[in-house]
């Protein structure tokens, strides 16, 4: 009898192990889904975010070309304009590498120690076009220095812009001095990653229902997003809060863990008593 539940008992614990590989599964086809969309929305921004460094190599190449053909080149002024060509090119492949990332449909790698600060920059850098194109001015208040997170960048970056992105909708009904503000500071074991907008804040009414998969404001929306950044940040033991600012707007939250604390943990002995 004891044999039969023992075999009973494996047998449940390996399905619900498949089953937890199941959900996972399921989670990452459904965050690809949600990057796809949302790279769908940004798509002309992103190619007039492309097409800018590409025509500033173009016109850097033009005037090199026309400084060679003189009797004497500038020597110096050829080595700015290919530095300013080498740069562009960077930032160019810089776009294209992130769009590539976020539309890969591998499995993300393992959660590593990543910088947060500069994960914004690169959010922001593949945003721009959208943000210039809506006229929002953004505020950083990023500390320095900070510890890295336990994230994978890749899903850290879809959560960023999925947040970002609901705030520039959200203040599409205050077009004229719509600001974000995006701040970072540690606190304790916890690196806290702040995005509060300008707009109209978030009704009351709607509260309860905004991570609710499938809930939307916004016209066409899919009302995906915000759930699944949810469930990304508690698949990494991180926190995603949403609330009204006292002086107005709507503010995001996301308290991730510090991978120096996780490993400090992972080290101590469950028993200090023991040799």
């Amino acid at each position: 009898m004891i044999l039969a539940m023992g075999y009973e008992l494996s047998r449940e614990v390996l399905r619900s192990d498949r089953l937890a590989q199941q959900l996972r599964t399921n989670q990452l086809e459904l965050a690809h889904l949600s990057r796809v969309s949302v790279l769908g929305e940004m798509a002309g921004a992103l190619a007039h975010e492309v097409n800018q460094p590409l025509a500033a190599i173009l016109s850097n190449a033009q005037v090199g070309s026309r400084s060679m053909n003189k009797g004497e080149p500038d020597l110096v002024e050829i080595h700015a304009i290919l530095d300013d060509i080498a740069n562009d090119a960077k930032r160019a492949g810089g776009i294209i590498h992130g769009m590539r990332a976020m539309l890969k449909k591998d499995q993300p790698p393992d959660p590593h120690p990543l910088p947060v600060n500069p994960t914004i920059h690169q959010v922001l850098a593949m945003l721009q076009g959208e943000i210039s194109s809506r006229g929002v001015t953004i505020e950083l208040e990023l500390e320095e220095p900070l510890p890295h997170v336990h994230f994978n960048r890749v899903e850290l970056q879809q959560v960023l812009i999925n947040l970002v992105m609901n705030s520039l909708d959200a203040m599409t009904q205050n077009p004229r001095g719509a600001q974000l503000k995006v701040s970072t500071a540690r606190d304790g074991n916890h690196v806290v990653l702040t995005i509060h907008d300008s707009g109209p804040g978030i009704a009351a009414d709607i509260m309860p229902q905004l991570f609710d998969p499938f809930f939307s404001t916004k016209p066409g929306g899919l009302g995906l997003g915000l759930p699944i950044s949810k469930s990304i940040a508690e698949h990494f033991g991180a926190q995603l809060h949403a609330t009204n600012h006292p002086h107005g707007g709507a503010m995001f939250e996301l308290r991730m863990q510090s991978a120096d604390a996780l490993s400090e943990k992972a080290e101590t002995p469950s028993n200090p008593n023991k040799p």
